[in-house]
């Protein structure tokens, strides 16, 4: 799986629309809380999309996805996972600051799993991104995120999704 990424994002770099337009999207959610029994909770997750305009006007995006996720309770082992695969952002407007994102997640590492846990998630948000300067956009998105797990050796499934406002920060280069 990680040749296939890492092939696409070859082919990616090596086309000429590449060259002219490159973007590089990170989004941050953080959550820290205390229950009743004084324990804690902290939530952590990072997203990372770097793409380049596949459609006229450069409304479309189409690139890598990176998810980085992050979950420590008081007093326990925590847990995390690492996701990647292909992303689309669409542009709802010329000015490109009101986005519709969609991400599968084919790839799934999750820390601590035995061998025989395979995973994929998917991932859809909307936002808006405010523009700074010409390649700086700084803004907020509402993200919905499910993961899905199986055991390949009792066949059994476990679902989780959650829906986090997250914090973009935006680059993109002409």
């Amino acid at each position: 799986m990680k040749r296939i990424l890492l092939t696409a994002l070859l082919v990616l770099a090596s086309s000429e629309t590449f060259a002219d337009v490159l973007m590089f999207d990170a989004s941050f959610f953080y959550d820290s809380s205390t229950a009743a029994d004084k324990s804690n909770l902290t939530q952590k997750e990072g997203h990372l999309f770097i793409g380049t305009p596949v459609a006229v006007k450069e409304q479309l995006y189409l690139g890598a996805n990176f998810i980085i996720t992050d979950e420590q309770a008081t007093n326990t082992v925590g847990t995390g996972t690492t996701e990647i695969g292909p992303r689309l952002n669409y542009y709802l407007n010329q000015d490109k600051t009101y986005l519709v994102m969609l991400a599968w997640h084919p790839y799934v590492k999750i820390d601590n799993a035995p061998e025989y846990i395979s995973a994929w998630s998917y991932a859809a948000g909307i936002g808006y991104e405010m523009k700074i300067n010409t390649n700086f956009f700084i803004g907020a998105s509402i993200v919905y995120h499910a993961l899905n797990q199986k055991n390949d050796n009792t066949q059994e499934e476990a679902k989780s999704s959650t829906v986090r406002p997250m914090i973009n920060f935006s680059f993109r280069f002409k």
